[in-house]
Parts: structure tokens; sequence; C-alpha cells
């Protein structure tokens, strides 16, 4: 939508949840970096302990998000958008979970990104894992799906604003490539269950790596058969809410653009 009139932004809970958890990052990173003896940075950062650490850093910006969503004052069409998205996605998820691996979710949260953008993108990631897990099972699993989906939903997003005629073939690269990244990210959790060490870390992501391979393709051929048709839908339903504010403090809305052609194969 349009933008309104600009408004001073105030310091809230996602941006002390969002400034914690960069904070006790950069100084585990400069600890390690500078050889400094600094116990509590050591710990955090032993084998013992590295999961739980990454574990609680995923859900703090998972938490920073939903915190974000609440203070933006989404409007009701941003909403309900993310609802039906997020229903629509957890539908598929579920309807699809005896294919191993194969996820139209990951088409639906990037195409809800590129076109609504990265807030709205990570929303619809995030809830796809938190409610679809609820029949499929929760577990130690589920914060890594949550910020592996809702990462890939975010960077829909920032790609749909860099270039926003992205198409069929621009969703299935992102596609290819979050088959991946999202294997990368979940993998993690797995060190729950196996020893930290390069021979866990080489058994774990060895063995992901036909099923995120099986990810990245289904993620490509959504995107093939179906992208053209999605991203018209969901551009014509964002267009059909959009108003233009006029004058300083003006809220009288303009006329939204027209609706967007009908979908075809532009080679974006």
């Amino acid at each position: 939508m349009s933008p309104r009139p600009a408004q001073r932004r105030r310091f809230g809970l996602s941006d002390a949840l969002l400034l914690g958890t960069a904070a006790v990052v950069l100084a585990a990173t400069a600890a390690a970096l500078l050889h400094l003896d600094v116990p509590w940075l050591t710990a955090i950062l032993s084998p013992r302990w590295i999961v739980y650490t990454a574990t609680a850093a995923m859900v703090l910006v998972v938490l920073a998000a939903f915190a974000a969503f609440e203070e933006g004052r989404a409007s009701a069409h941003e909403v309900a958008v993310v609802a039906v998205l997020s229903a629509a996605s957890i539908a598929l998820r579920v309807a699809f979970a005896a294919l191993p691996s194969v996820q139209p979710s990951t088409f639906i949260i990037l195409a809800a990104g590129v076109v609504y953008g990265p807030r709205a993108g990570f929303m619809v990631g995030a809830l796809t894992a938190l409610v679809s897990n609820l029949f499929l099972g929760q577990g130690l699993w589920t914060p890594f799906q949550m910020f592996a989906w809702g990462a890939a939903g975010a960077c829909g997003g920032l790609v749909g604003s860099m270039r926003p005629g992205v198409g069929r073939w621009g969703l299935a690269a992102l596609g290819l490539a979050w088959g991946f990244i999202f294997g990368w990210i979940t993998n993690l959790s797995q060190f729950f269950f196996v020893e930290v060490s390069w021979r866990g870390f080489a058994l774990v992501y060895g063995m992901s790596v036909p099923f995120d391979a099986v990810h990245a393709a289904s993620n490509v051929a959504f995107a093939l058969l179906f992208a053209p048709e999605v991203l018209w839908v969901l551009r014509r339903y964002r267009r059909r809410f959009e108003v233009t504010y006029v004058g300083e403090g003006s809220r009288a809305p303009t006329p939204s653009l027209p609706p967007p052609a009908a979908p075809r194969d532009d080679g974006g």
C-alpha cells in the first residue's frame, strides 16, 4: 500500500529483542576472534551448549518478528492476507506430508514475501511451521522451521522490493536456493541428538542432501507450474486495497491503480 504520512516510530519490544540477540552474537564473535577468556561466553559456545544457544537466538528473532508485527499496527487487510496465506500454506503442507521433502508451503511463503513484503512473508512462514506442526508433531525442530521459513518469506520480500516484477523464473530461483538453505538451518536441530563435532556435522548434512535436493526440485516445479497465476492473484488483491494519501494532513484516498493484466510468463 502507499505509505501513510510519516510517523515517528517508538522503541518497542521487538527492537529490544533484536538488539539483545545481536549484542550476544557480536560479543561471542568478538570473544572468539580475540581469544578472550570470558567464562559465560565460552560456556554457551561450547559443543555441549551451542545448539541451545542457537535455539534461543532463533526463538528471540521469531518473537521479535511477532512483536514487530503487533507493534507495527498492521492493517486489517494485511492481517487478513497473512491469515489466508498461512492457512493455505498449512493446508498444503499437511496434504503433502506423505511425500518426503515435497513442500508446496515454501512456494506459497516465497510468493507471499515477494508480493506483500518481508514482514508478511516472515509471518506466513513462521505461522506455517508453528500451526502445521500441531498436526504433524511439535518438537525441538519447530523453532528452527519457524525461523527458516520466516527467513525465506523475508528474503522473498527483500527480492520483491528490489525487483517488483519477479515472475516465474525469479520465484523458481528463490525456491531452488531455499530448498537447500531451509534444510541447512533445520538440520541444526539434529544436534540435540547427535554429537556436535565435525564428524557429526558431516553425517547430518551429508544424509540430508537427497532430501534437500527433492525440496529444491519441488519448489522449482511448483514455481514453473503455478507462479504466474498465483503472483497475478496476489498482486491483483494487493492493488485492490491500495490507497494514496494526498496532501500533508489529508486522509482522502485517491483511486488505486487498475488491476494488473492477466498472468503471463514474462521470464522474470
